[in-house]
C-alpha cells in the first residue's frame, strides 16, 4: 500500500490529554498533544476517544465553525450547551451539532459508578452554516451485521460517518457516496485489515485518495467507523 496513498494512525502512538476524572486519547494534534506527524486529515480536525469518570461534566469552547459528532462507545452522556439544547445519547445513539464559533458545551457522564467511553468528531465547515442540533439513534447494528450504517445525517454538505458490526472474516466493499471523496476508517473494537492494512482496536487508517475500500473482520463483533469527506492532500 503506497504510503503517498495512506497513513496509518497506531493506537499507541496517539496522544493523550488528562487529569485524574477525565482521559482524551487524540488521533490528531489537539490541546497540549501537538506532533508534526499527527495533523488534520483535510476537513476532520479533531478526533478523540474520550472517557469521563461518575458524575464528572467537560466544558469545551469552539472558536470556529464545525460540525461536531459524539458517538457513545460505552454507557451514555448528557449534552447541554449555551444555546439550550439538552440530550442524553446511549450506545445506539449519536449528537451531531452544527457549531458557530462562540458555541460553549458541556458532555456529563450521568452514571454514579459507571465510567463513560465516547468518540468526539469534530469536521470543519467551510460554507455559512446555521447553528442546529439533534439526536440521532441510527439503525441497529446487530441487525445488520457486516454492514456500514449512517450514524448521522450529513457532518456537513460534503462529509458523512457510517458504523459497522462485523462477525468473524466478514467482508464490506464501501464505495464512497459521492464523486471525488476520500475515506478515512477507525477501528472502535477488535481487528481489520482494510485495503491490506492490518488494524487492531483504535487504530486510524487514512486513505488520501480512495473512493472504494475493502475490509474484512478478523475478529467477532469488531466494530468499524467510516467518515467520507472531500479529496484531501497529505497533511504529514
Amino acid at each position: 500500500m503506497s504510503t503517498l496513498l495512506s497513513k496509518i494512525f497506531l493506537a499507541d502512538e496517539r496522544g493523550l490529554n488528562q487529569t485524574d476524572w477525565f482521559r482524551s486519547y487524540n488521533t490528531f494534534n489537539f490541546g497540549q498533544y501537538q506532533h508534526e506527524h499527527k495533523k488534520p486529515i483535510g476537513d476532520m480536525v479533531v478526533l478523540n476517544d474520550d472517557m469521563l469518570a461518575p458524575n464528572r461534566s467537560l466544558s469545551m469552547s469552539v472558536e470556529d465553525a464545525y460540525t461536531i459528532l459524539l458517538l457513545p462507545v460505552i454507557g451514555a452522556v448528557e449534552y447541554t450547551d449555551n444555546t439550550g439544547a439538552r440530550y442524553l445519547a446511549a450506545a445506539g445513539q449519536s449528537i451531531c451539532i452544527r457549531a458557530n464559533a462562540g458555541l460553549q458545551y458541556t458532555i456529563k457522564n450521568p452514571f454514579e459508578e459507571v465510567v463513560v467511553n465516547y468518540i468526539q468528531l469534530w469536521i470543519k465547515i467551510t460554507e455559512p452554516t446555521n447553528y442546529g442540533s439533534t439526536l440521532f439513534t441510527y439503525k441497529d447494528v446487530n441487525g445488520n451485521i457486516n454492514k456500514l450504517l449512517p450514524v448521522a445525517g450529513e457532518m456537513n454538505s460534503q462529509s458523512a460517518v457510517y458504523l459497522g458490526k462485523f462477525s468473524g472474516r466478514g467482508e464490506a466493499l464501501f464505495t464512497a457516496t459521492k464523486p471525488g471523496h476520500t475515506l478515512f476508517a477507525f477501528v472502535l473494537a477488535g481487528a481489520f485489515e482494510v485495503e491490506g492494512c492490518l488494524m487492531h482496536d483504535r487504530d486510524g487508517l487514512a486513505m488520501l485518495q480512495k473512493s472504494t475500500v475493502d475490509m474484512e473482520a478478523l475478529s467477532n463483533e469488531a466494530l468499524i467507523l467510516l467518515v467520507e469527506q472531500p479529496l484531501c492532500l497529505p497533511g504529514f
